[in-house]
């Protein structure tokens, strides 16, 4: 559970995220929201419940993508595949993408979800 200061930290993030959505504008677009969303990913459950809302979401298809990208995504070498499960990770993972294959017809299944339990 967030403190107030923790939960005001987390919204300025969310709203400076949010600013990387449709029609952005920033200088930063193609590079900026990867550190405004691990930021939100180190607040944890709550900020992985934030990601995956703005995934949710449809009036932004842009945010979706963006968000899925820090959620699913994740950089860092904690995150190496070995090649040998490489393809099996990869079609887990893009799975996730809020397009799933262009024309989604059903919610994803739970186990395919953001999990606050995985790494």
């Amino acid at each position: 559970m967030l403190d107030a200061r923790q939960q005001r930290a987390l919204n300025t993030l969310t709203g400076l995220f949010r600013e990387f959505g449709n029609g952005s504008k920033r200088p930063d677009l193609d590079w900026g929201f990867r550190p405004v969303g691990n930021a939100i990913l180190a607040f944890g459950t709550e900020g992985g419940r934030r990601l995956q809302a703005m995934i949710d979401q449809q009036a932004d298809r842009q945010l979706a993508e963006l968000a899925w990208q820090v959620l699913y995504i994740r950089q860092g070498t904690d995150n190496f595949c070995a090649v040998a499960e490489a393809d099996e990770e990869n079609a887990r993972i893009y799975r996730t993408h809020p397009r799933g294959s262009l024309v989604r017809t059903e919610p994803l299944p739970p186990h395919l979800r953001y999990n606050p339990l995985d790494k």
